[in-house]
């Protein structure tokens, strides 16, 4: 065993090495004193008692395979639904009360994406070139106008981009949303291990860790105040999205009016996958409570099935896009209760020793994360709402090819090239529909489709050019 040289730190040590996470000092000898204490800095944070539960769990048990046969699709809501209308009107009233808050998930990179910084800051907009944080937030703007009412906007960050957020927001004056209603909260870190359970290190003074999940969304807003912040402020339910996905409607009255409709606890918006193969999780009825299976755990056969009309019998992709009561948020959070850990096999970097230098390189290791997802099974309602893919879906995961910058550029214009055609602006599209040129209405231009159509009478516009309305 290593030593320390006060009483303190040499304890800190031996619980490394009780837990048999002895490879985090292996670079101990070549670090002076100032990278040591950084170092143990790094380990007093790590439950290594849960690291060894998750590590038995899901590396050393005999995890199995959900069987989907235990599993049946949804009951589903649809955008078409007779009662569209009440619904709406319903959500419309409640939200020009003030009883709504928006939690937007922004604490990754976009190092994936061949950029720096946080993910918000990405360039997504195909005309203006507007950052996913821009888009999101001119929404929001439009929509204080619109609804007359305040709006408050809580984001989760992560360790990785908490700073560089805050700065990007002061920087552009909160991109016109005030400053007091908007607040900023940190999810927790774990320990990233490799396929043996160990926990892996990204420098030599250095421990890889990753954000816990879109799940450490709960224990975040309770832990550091913002639940409490709510009730100050009357909220009574909370709209929960993720920032990659810019034609996403986090104030969406036809879906509040539903969730209010069900009296129910947390809701789900889905959309239907493409095909089979789409990698998108699906939600699932089991028993008495709402589940989500992960398309990774699901055969070819299970992805392919169909139902008695020909479709996908596990078609209802999660959207990633959630409704939840403020109560049942503040219940499940002081339960005691916690969400499951997922575990998620990925290349990893790390830094491993070759007698006095340390050697950089990528090996299969595992991440821990929770998801928010998983709290469906603990809400006595809930609701099932399918979305219209084409005005609300388009993520942002990849650097090329489905879900990239360029899809994503592409389902804006072909979303703003609908709303043109509604008001009787024909758009050019090709043979598959796709619109030709690149378009963008700014929410705070015009918030609605109607909005838009006021807007327009009397212009000419020239639709065979790119066009940004603003």
């Amino acid at each position: 065993m290593i030593k320390a040289e006060n009483e303190a730190d040499q304890i800190l040590i031996a619980k490394v090495y009780r837990a048999e996470q002895e490879q985090i000092f292996q670079f101990w000898d070549l670090l002076d004193d100032t990278q040591r204490c950084k170092l143990l800095k790094q380990v007093r944070d790590i439950d290594f008692q849960q690291m060894s539960r998750l590590v038995r769990q899901h590396l050393r048990g005999t995890s199995e395979r959900l069987l989907l046969c235990t599993h049946k699709p949804p009951p589903t809501i649809g955008a078409a639904d007779a009662s569209e209308v009440a619904r709406s009107e319903q959500g419309e009233a409640f939200v020009r009360q003030g009883k709504l808050a928006l939690v937007m998930v922004a604490g990754g990179q976009a190092a994936r994406l061949g950029s720096k910084g946080p993910q918000g800051t990405y360039p997504v907009g195909p005309v203006s070139g507007r950052s996913l944080f821009e888009i999101h937030t001119h929404r929001i703007v439009a929509a204080r106008k619109h609804y007359r009412c305040p709006v408050p906007l809580f984001i989760m960050v992560s360790e990785l981009n908490a700073q560089a957020t805050l700065q990007v927001f002061e920087q552009n004056n909160y991109f016109g949303l005030p400053k007091g209603e908007v607040f900023f909260f940190s999810q927790r870190k774990l320990p990233s291990v490799d396929l043996r359970g160990k926990i892996l290190l990204t420098a030599e003074d250095q421990i890889q860790f990753n954000p816990n999940g879109h799940g450490g969304a709960f224990d975040a807003l309770a832990s550091q105040g913002h639940l409490d912040e709510m009730d100050r402020r009357g909220i009574e339910l909370i709209s929960y999205f993720q920032v990659n996905n810019p034609l996403c409607n986090p104030i969406d009255p036809r879906f509040i009016g539903y969730h209010l409709a069900a009296d129910a606890e947390m809701s789900v918006k889905v959309v239907p996958k493409r095909s089979a193969h789409e990698k998108l999780s699906v939600v699932v009825e089991t028993g008495d409570h709402l589940g989500v299976v992960n398309y990774q755990q699901m055969s070819d056969e299970e992805r392919s099935a169909l139902d008695e009309g020909g479709k996908l019998r596990y078609r209802a992709g999660n959207a990633a896009i959630h409704l939840i009561d403020a109560r049942f948020l503040r219940r499940f959070a002081g339960s005691g209760n916690a969400l499951p850990h997922h575990a998620h096999r990925k290349p990893i970097k790390t830094v491993i020793r070759k007698g006095d230098a340390a050697q950089r390189e990528t090996q299969m290791g595992v991440r821990f994360e929770t998801c928010i997802f998983d709290a469906l099974a603990e809400a006595e309602r809930t609701l099932v709402y399918e979305l219209d893919r084409a005005a609300e879906f388009a993520p942002l995961k990849n650097a090329e090819g489905p879900d990239s910058p360029k899809t994503v550029r592409q389902a804006i214009s072909n979303h703003f090239g609908s709303w043109l055609e509604q008001v009787g602006r024909p758009v050019p599209r090709d043979p598959q529909g796709a619109v030709t040129t690149s378009l963008e209405v700014d929410p705070r231009f015009a918030f609605t489709v109607e909005d838009l159509r006021e807007k327009l009478e009397g212009v000419s516009l020239d639709l065979d050019s790119d066009l940004y309305l603003h």
